[in-house]
C-alpha cells in the first residue's frame, strides 16, 4: 500500500475526501463535465470546463456513485484535454473565477446605484432586455429539445412541462 492509500484509508481522511467529492459532484451539475479514464488506470479524472480552462480532479473509485450524472469520456476525448491541470493551475483558475464573479457583482451593484442616482425609469432598458431575451429564446428554440426542455423544466417543473408535452399529442395518432 502506498502512502496515499494509507492516508485515504483513515476514517477522518476518508470522510474529508467524501465531502470533497460531494462538492465536486455538485459542481458537475452546473459546469460541463466528463469523467475520463487515466492511463495507467487509477482514479478517473473529473474534467470541468470553465471559461478560463479546464479544472481537473482525481476521483476516488469509492466516490464514483456520486458521479452517475456525469458523462464518461473515452480515450482521446477533446474535453479531457486542455493544457496544464496541475493543482497549482487549477487553484489559480478557481481564484480567478471567484474574483471575476465577485467583480461582476460589484460592477452590477455600481450600475444599479448609478441608474438609481440618476433617477432613471427602469423602462428605459425594456427594449434591450426584450431584444436580448428574444434572441436567446430564438437560439434556444433553434437548438431543439436539448435546450428548450431543460429551460422549461427549470421554469415550469416536471409535472407542468409533462402536461404541456402530452397536451400536444393527437389522441388519434397515439392510438
Amino acid at each position: 500500500m502506498t502512502g496515499d492509500e494509507l492516508e485515504g484509508s483513515r476514517p477522518a481522511t476518508r470522510a474529508r475526501h467524501r465531502d470533497h467529492a460531494h462538492l465536486l459532484a455538485l459542481l458537475a451539475l452546473y459546469l460541463p463535465a466528463v469523467l475520463s479514464p487515466t492511463d495507467p488506470p487509477q482514479r478517473p479524472m473529473l474534467c470541468l470546463a470553465t471559461d478560463l480552462g479546464p479544472l481537473s480532479f482525481p476521483i476516488d473509485p469509492l466516490d464514483l456513485d456520486l458521479f452517475e450524472h456525469v458523462e464518461r469520456a473515452t480515450g482521446g476525448d477533446s474535453r479531457t484535454a486542455g493544457g496544464d491541470s496541475s493543482a497549482t493551475t487549477v487553484q489559480q483558475r478557481i481564484r480567478r473565477l471567484v474574483a471575476t464573479a465577485h467583480a461582476d457583482d460589484i460592477a452590477i451593484a455600481r450600475l444599479i446605484d448609478l441608474a438609481e442616482s440618476l433617477d432613471l425609469d427602469p423602462e428605459i432598458l425594456d427594449e434591450d432586455v426584450i431584444d436580448i431575451h428574444c434572441n436567446d429564446a430564438s437560439e434556444m428554440n433553434n437548438s431543439g429539445f436539448s435546450e428548450s426542455i431543460p429551460y422549461l423544466y427549470r421554469a415550469l417543473g416536471e409535472t407542468e412541462l409533462e402536461q404541456r408535452l402530452l397536451s400536444q399529442t393527437d389522441p388519434k395518432e397515439a392510438a
